[in-house]
């Protein structure tokens, strides 16, 4: 894998602040990736086919900020399913040393304790997308 786009990144972007860094990065994935619904299927794509397709959704966007913040810091955050105002709308966000991180708004967001649903450590939500794109090329 080439490392030069990733020198950029850490280049462009790099802080003495990490929560500076991960708030640019924040950013990046909200300025690079398109927002889509999700069909009813509700699949995970890999970070690479979000940066493939140019598109996602809010668990994409998750994933991505993850996958950029461990490859480019080193840091593994986690993914935060939240239950949007007591409803079964559910959203993904970013947690990274407990600050909260929303990829598909660039912004980081006030989290009530009690809509979250689920917590997913990067590496749980990575072996997921990988289950759910190797589950659909088996179809």
């Amino acid at each position: 894998m080439k490392r030069w786009p990733i020198l950029l990144l850490i280049l462009a972007g790099c802080t003495l602040d990490p929560q500076d860094d991960y708030q640019w990065v924040n950013e990046w994935v909200h300025d690079t990736i398109e927002t889509v619904a999700d069909d009813e299927r509700n699949e995970f794509q890999s970070p690479n086919q979000t940066m493939a397709r140019g598109a996602g959704d809010c668990e994409d966007f998750a994933l991505l900020m993850l996958w950029r913040v461990w490859d480019v810091y080193g840091v593994r955050g986690e993914m935060v399913i939240l239950s949007k105002a007591g409803t079964e709308i559910l959203h993904a966000i970013v947690r990274i040393d407990g600050i909260y991180y929303d990829p598909t708004t660039g912004r980081q967001p006030d989290v009530d304790p009690d809509d979250i649903v689920d917590v997913w450590t990067y590496g749980q939500a990575r072996w997921y997308a990988v289950w759910m794109v190797e589950d659909v090329k088996h179809d």
